[in-house]
């Protein structure tokens, strides 16, 4: 649904919910990028479709980034070369980051008594697999990630927004821009 028209996604993610489970989906909310106002410079787009329901202990949100779309601006395809390729940029990754942070405070805020943990599962497309991958390992709380033809992870935007990964890299391996590329 990310590369398409999402209106009407409401009934959209109803019918492929109940076309993979059999079941009609939980009450659930949809937080898109775009109409949180994230990643109209950078280029960002992503959704979080939060699934809730006491009665069946359901509380399960699921991050959803997409992949590179070249017809925008060719943004998509300068952070490629200059985000993943020579990790000299992180725009779309601090977005991405903010687009989480802002999710899971509204989550928060809306299921305050809640004594149901929240499972967290992330997918995406290419760039976006290399978003949530990163978000993942920023975050460290994600159950599971799902990416659908990679693009890699790039080491020296996680030192950036990591700052336990880049302690823990200058505590064991001494000044981080003299470690060497193999390593």
């Amino acid at each position: 649904l990310e590369y398409s028209d999402l209106t009407n996604k409401e009934e959209k993610i109803r019918k492929i919910y109940k076309e993979e489970t059999g079941k009609e989906p939980p009450e659930f909310k949809i937080y898109t990028s775009e109409e949180m106002g994230i990643g109209k410079t950078s280029g960002m787009d992503g959704a979080a479709i939060h699934f809730y329901d006491k009665g069946q202990k359901i509380n399960q949100v699921y991050y959803i980034f997409r992949g590179t779309e070249p017809s925008k601006d060719f943004g998509d395809v300068i952070y490629d070369a200059l985000g993943i390729g020579a990790g000299k940029k992180d725009n779309q990754l601090r977005d991405a980051s903010i687009m989480y942070d802002k999710v899971e405070k509204k989550i928060k805020t809306q299921n305050k008594n809640n004594d149901i943990k929240l499972v967290r599962y992330g997918d995406g497309h290419s760039l976006g697999s290399s978003l949530i991958v990163s978000i993942g390992l920023i975050k460290k709380t994600f159950t599971n990630i799902r990416g659908l033809n990679d693009a890699p992870v790039n080491i020296k935007q996680i030192v950036r927004n990591d700052t336990s990964f880049r302690t823990y890299l200058s505590r064991t391996e001494g000044r981080i821009d003299k470690i060497p590329e193999k390593k």
